[in-house]
């Protein structure tokens, strides 16, 4: 191997190793873990805020609202449910999926999910504006911890 591949060797390697380390650190942390079969079939992620209590009749902050751990894990599925033929996992810090979350809902994008006992109201992020968030995000410290 010439020296100016072996040089370009060493910093993908070192790279890797960076790599190989944050997953490492990823794994010790505290992680929620959503799995989201129909981000294909509807171009958007819906992210639990609220859900419906059955105890006390009204709706109580849920999923990213009320979580405590670091890490939000969306696991994307495949449509036919099987979570075994995942197509990617991505991982985010949860302070920061939060943000995205309370600037949707400030601009009133609240949406209710009915599909089960316990009724759930969150805000769907489309596909697209959500890896742009992720490439660009908002600039302006505007959001607070609720």
């Amino acid at each position: 191997m010439d020296k100016k591949m072996r040089t370009k060797f060493d910093i993908n390697l070192a790279e890797g190793k960076k790599g190989e380390n944050l997953v490492s650190k990823i794994l010790g942390k505290t992680v929620e873990i959503k799995t989201d079969f129909q981000w294909q079939k509807y171009g958007n992620f819906f992210i639990e805020c609220e859900c419906y209590s059955q105890n006390t009749g009204r709706y109580e902050k849920s999923g990213i609202m009320n979580t405590e751990a670091e890490l939000w894990a969306i696991v994307l599925g495949d449509d036919k449910r099987d979570v075994e033929k995942f197509y990617s996992v991505i991982f985010i810090r949860t302070e920061w999926l939060r943000k995205m979350v309370q600037l949707k809902y400030t601009r009133g994008n609240m949406v209710e999910h009915n599909g089960g006992k316990n009724p759930t109201k969150g805000v769907k992020i489309l596909n697209e504006e959500f890896f742009e968030w992720l490439r660009n995000p908002p600039t302006k410290n505007i959001y607070r911890r609720t």
